[in-house]
């Protein structure tokens, strides 16, 4: 289950890069930034607190704490959306990092963390799986649909727990693979999923808890997201016909392969093969 390819990091860099301008421009993110799926759970009816819900989650977490966390660090951070929901949110909140392998997702961020004046906001190109060299002692991480991305699942988790304190927590939010003795059909699907949205760790979850338990990080509380998502909207399904009219076509460019990989991604959801789910890790006094 791991590749030791940096093209793999290098394809994900090249990825957000083309298309990060695309999602905020033509995606409705309500002026949100987020450009991670909506939440639609019991009492949420707008779409702008459902891009919002997952950095809810995160929230809830960190306000949950003993004592509620004050320094979090981004896993992933896209152009920021998850922190900046946390800088007005979290009471506790004094200092956020956030980290991206795209120059063009931390352009953004940067950008609108000078326009904001806040200093408690940090934003830098790195490689996630290096973050442990970079950060120490950090209250809460969290990655919100980027972990699936990472080109060796093990040693996100190993410097994730390197960047924690002893008692941190590890927010997870990402896809994991729940179907299994799949037919040729469903298998090319996920492996279209995987292969155009560039997730080489969207791995069962059994795989996803042990190796978190292999570098100390103990799961604490699970939850199946997948329900609150909406699912065949009529943008979903006028992309399920392009992509199988036009699927030569759409595989020449980076945004047609996302449009491609976003229509393998919700018949995975429909068919029962992955599910979008919520973990969260406490790393343990001796990790």
């Amino acid at each position: 289950m791991k590749s030791t390819s940096r093209w793999d990091s290098n394809a994900v860099r090249d990825y957000y890069n083309a298309n990060t301008r695309r999602f905020l421009q033509w995606g409705k993110d309500r002026g949100t930034f987020n450009i991670h799926g909506a939440l639609w759970p019991p009492g949420v009816v707008r779409l702008d607190k459902a891009l919002e819900y997952a950095n809810e989650l995160v929230r809830k977490t960190a306000a949950g704490m003993t004592p509620p966390a004050t320094s979090l660090l981004d896993l992933g951070c896209g152009v920021g959306s998850g922190l900046f929901y946390l800088s007005r949110y979290l009471k506790s909140f004094q200092k956020g990092y956030g980290i991206s392998i795209s120059p063009v997702q931390i352009e953004i961020a940067l950008r609108r963390a000078k326009s904001a004046k806040d200093t408690r906001l940090h934003f830098a190109v790195i490689d996630f799986l290096e973050a442990g060299q970079f950060f120490k002692q950090i209250d809460l991480a969290y990655s919100i649909e980027a972990f699936a991305h990472a080109s060796d699942p093990g040693r996100f988790f190993q410097q994730a727990a390197s960047a924690l304190r002893p008692g941190g927590k590890l927010v997870l939010i990402d896809d994991t693979q729940v179907g299994m003795n799949l037919n040729p059909k469903e298998e090319r699907l996920l492996q279209t999923y995987r292969h155009h949205w560039l997730l080489p760790s969207l791995l069962p979850e059994n795989s996803v808890l042990g190796l978190a338990e292999a570098n100390g990080l103990v799961l604490e509380s699970h939850l199946d997201l997948t329900p609150w998502l909406r699912l065949r909207r009529p943008r979903d399904r006028f992309v399920s016909v392009a992509a199988f009219l036009f699927r030569s076509l759409l595989a020449r460019s980076w945004y047609g392969k996302s449009l491609l990989g976003g229509d393998a991604k919700q018949k995975c959801y429909l068919k029962g093969i992955t599910q979008y789910r919520l973990w969260v890790f406490a790393k343990t006094s001796d990790a």
